[in-house]
C-alpha cells in the first residue's frame, strides 16, 4: 500500500442494504444495495485517496459495492470473516447489529493498519479478470451439480424409495446432461485466454494431474504460480501448525484449534487429495518420498498431507517458470 491511509470506512453488506461507517466523519448511514445509491452516498464528502474501505465476503452481495467503489476511485480491502469475527470478540463488543458491524469493520482496518507487523495484511482488493471469474463460477456450478447428483444417487439406495426411484433417475440423467454441457463451456473459456490455456497444459503434463484437477486448480487457485510456495501451501490449508506449550509438544495439524474451524480453502485441499495419492504411486518425484516416510513409521495421514504439500510446491514452481520441471 503506497499511499498513507488516514481514514477507514467499514461497510456491512446485506442483500437489500449496506450500512456504512467512516472514521473520517464518525457518522453512520444506511443506503440501498444498488450502484446508484452507493455512488451517491460515497461520491462526495470523503477523501478517496486517503481512505480504505473494509468489507467482508457475503456470498456475492458485496459485488455491487466493490464494483461501484472501485469505479469511483476507492481502495478496498476484502477482510477475512474469521479475523473480523475474532477481532470483534476480543474487542468486547457484545451487540450484534448492522451498524455495530460497520463500526467494527472500520475499527478493524484502523487497528490493523496502526500495527506495523500486520499492516501488510491489509492488501488492496483487485477484481479478477472477467474470463477468470467466468471460469470460477462455471466450475463452482459444476461442483454443485455433482453434489446434487451424489445426493440423488444416495436417495436411490435408501429404503422406501420405490415411489421416487423413477423421478430420481430422471433427475440424475438431467444433471449428467447439464454437467457435460458445462464442461464444454468451461473448456472453451480456458481456451479463450492464452496464459490460462498454457498453464492448463503445463499442469496436465504433471503425472497425477488430470482434466478435472487441472481445471479446478485453474478455477479455484488463481494464485498458483504467482505467490511464494509457503504462502500457497498455507492458503490451501496444508501448512502444519504447532501445538506447543512449555514442555508440552503436541501433534502438528493442518486444522485450527477446537472451535476455530478449518484453515485455508477446504475445497481445494479436498480436491488435491486424489491427485497426490496418484502421484504417490506413479510420479517419480513423489513416490520415493512417500515410501521413505512409510518406512520411517510416520502416520499415513501425515504422509498423505506431506505429499499434497510437496506436489503443490512443485506445481507452483512449474506454473511460475512456465516449463515442466518435474
Amino acid at each position: 500500500m503506497t499511499n498513507e491511509i488516514l481514514y477507514f470506512i467499514g461497510i456491512d453488506v446485506s442483500k437489500d442494504k449496506v450500512d456504512i461507517f467512516s472514521t473520517e466523519t464518525s457518522s453512520h448511514f444506511t443506503v440501498k444495495n444498488t450502484k446508484k445509491a452507493i455512488r451517491h452516498a460515497l461520491f462526495r464528502g470523503f477523501d478517496r485517496e486517503k481512505s480504505l474501505v473494509i468489507l467482508e465476503n457475503t456470498g456475492g452481495y458485496e459485488r455491487i459495492c466493490i464494483e461501484t467503489l472501485t469505479a469511483i476511485g476507492f481502495k478496498i480491502h476484502r477482510a477475512n470473516n474469521n479475523k473480523v469475527k475474532n477481532f470483534i470478540r476480543y474487542s468486547g463488543v457484545k451487540a450484534k447489529t448492522d451498524k455495530c458491524d460497520a463500526m467494527s469493520l472500520a475499527d478493524y482496518g484502523r487497528c490493523t493498519y496502526l500495527d506495523p507487523k500486520k499492516r501488510d495484511s491489509l492488501t488492496v482488493y483487485t477484481a479478477p479478470e472477467k474470463t477468470q471469474e467466468a471460469i470460477r463460477q462455471t466450475a463452482l456450478y459444476i461442483r454443485k451439480l455433482k453434489d446434487m447428483r451424489a445426493a440423488m444417487k444416495n436417495r436411490l439406495k435408501s429404503p422406501g424409495c420405490d415411489e421416487m426411484r423413477d423421478s430420481s433417475k430422471r433427475m440424475i440423467d438431467s444433471i449428467n446432461q447439464e454437467i457435460e454441457k458445462l464442461k464444454t463451456v468451461l473448456e472453451n473459456l480456458i481456451k479463450q485466454d492464452k496464459a490460462t490455456h498454457d498453464k492448463y497444459n503445463l499442469l496436465m503434463e504433471y503425472k497425477g494431474i488430470k482434466t478435472v484437477s487441472a481445471t479446478e486448480l485453474i478455477a479455484f487457485l488463481p494464485e498458483l504460480g504467482k505467490i511464494e510456495s509457503k504462502k500457497l501451501v498455507s492458503l490451501c490449508g496444508l501448512a502444519p501448525h504447532p501445538n506447543d506449550s512449555g514442555q508440552y509438544h503436541g501433534r502438528r495439524t493442518t486444522k485450527g484449534k477446537k472451535g476455530e474451524g478449518k484453515r485455508g480453502r477446504p475445497d481445494v485441499k479436498r480436491m488435491l487429495f486424489f491427485p497426490a495419492m496418484t502421484a504417490a504411486r506413479f510420479n517419480n518425484n513423489i513416490s520415493p518420498y512417500y515410501k521413505k516416510k512409510l518406512d520411517e513409521g510416520k502416520a499415513k495421514m501425515s504422509i498423505e498431507i506431506a505429499c499434497m504439500r510437496k506436489m503443490l510446491t512443485q506445481l507452483n514452481a512449474i506454473a511460475k517458470r512456465g516449463t515442466v520441471l518435474f
